[in-house]
Parts: C-alpha cells; structure tokens; sequence
C-alpha cells in the first residue's frame, strides 16, 4: 500500500488525486489490457 500512498501524494500536488473509483476503474483498465495482451500472445 506504500506505492500507492506515494503516487497518491505525487497526484495530489501535481495533478487531481483520484477517488476511490478512479483507482478501480484504473485497476480495472490494467486487467483489460493484460487480458488483450495474453490475447495476442496466444494468436502467435
């Protein structure tokens, strides 16, 4: 949780933080891509 914690504080005096549904929504983008990633892999 400390990675999180620091990107959170980069965020906050940089840009916007995220809410509590930006960080699943982002969670789920990363799930998506490693779903099309392994997708293509198995194509090969």
């Amino acid at each position: 949780m400390k990675i999180t914690k620091k990107i959170n504080n980069w965020l906050e005096t940089h840009a916007a933080a995220p809410a509590y549904g930006g960080w699943v929504l982002a969670g789920i983008s990363v799930c998506y891509l490693g779903a099309g990633i392994n997708t293509m892999a198995g194509c090969m």
